[in-house]
């Protein structure tokens, strides 16, 4: 209605009403909005109550939201749908956040030049995790470059307990899931880089991080052996390894119980 009220101004400038000053205006744009209510007969279903402002913007009230919106769509300009939050790349159905921490290390407050004793932190189990016999190692050949302890941190020489075990393998290397399952998260998250977090039977659940490339996505089944992944060095890392944790109930368990002996 704007669009028709600046027309009718248009033409009355100068002429007629404009020229009695602000009643004359008033006067213009009272009429101006009776043109734009005619335009509307017929699409508006509903009695409307209709007030001009000094700038000449029009607001419409209804009772009838319906109503309102199917006048309108007659003469305003069809706005472009919003864009969609995020991608299958970055969605997660994971129900456990916290369980999602940003870095692979907790730090302990303590310089490396510290002496005494360091308490466990308290979302690290060291009791024995019972993954079964019945998996498939990640990777085919690696090495074990850092366990699950606590270690100096290079970068900031502090100490900071290691809540995974690094696999040292190719740039590439295939990713595969020790059990099958399903994906919790599969997405870039922080120092992990692009991570693949999979929850099997009982609440287990496996992360695998810092990978070049992801290759499921967020709410799909894998099934045991399945490539999901491959070895990079995205997110805080050094070089190309895996970073593989062990999970349950927004704990960390030692992948020593299960990975022990595979990799040495």
């Amino acid at each position: 209605m704007r669009i028709i009220v600046k027309k009718v101004k248009a033409q009355q400038r100068g002429k007629g009403w404009e020229k009695w000053g602000r009643w004359g205006k008033s006067v213009s744009v009272v009429g101006a909005a009776a043109l734009a209510l005619l335009a509307m007969k017929g699409a508006v279903s509903a009695p409307m109550a209709v007030k001009v402002s000094a700038d000449a913007h029009l607001f419409v009230s209804d009772s009838d939201e319906a109503s309102q919106k199917t006048a309108f769509s007659e003469i305003a300009p069809e706005l472009p749908p919003e864009p969609k939050s995020g991608g299958s790349d970055s969605v997660t159905v994971d129900d456990e956040l916290d369980d999602l921490l940003l870095d692979e290390e907790i730090d302990s407050g303590v310089s490396a030049s510290y002496n005494g004793k360091l308490d466990v932190p308290s979302n690290v189990r060291l009791d024995r995790l019972d993954f079964g016999s019945d998996f498939v190692k990640p990777l085919k050949k690696a090495r074990v470059t850092s366990r699950f302890d606590y270690r100096v941190n290079p970068v900031t020489g502090r100490y900071v307990f290691h809540t995974g075990m690094d696999l040292g393998a190719a740039s590439g290397s295939n990713i595969m899931a020790m059990k099958s399952g399903r994906v919790v998260s599969a997405k870039y998250n922080g120092g992990y880089g692009n991570v693949v977090i999979l929850e099997h039977a009982g609440g287990i659940r496996t992360l695998y991080a810092h990978c070049s490339k992801l290759l499921v996505k967020a709410g799909e089944k894998v099934s045991k052996g399945q490539v999901i992944a491959k070895v990079g060095s995205t997110g805080n890392s050094t070089g190309p390894h895996l970073h593989i944790e062990f999970r349950k109930g927004g704990k960390r368990f030692d992948p020593e119980w299960v990975l022990g002996g595979i990799y040495n």
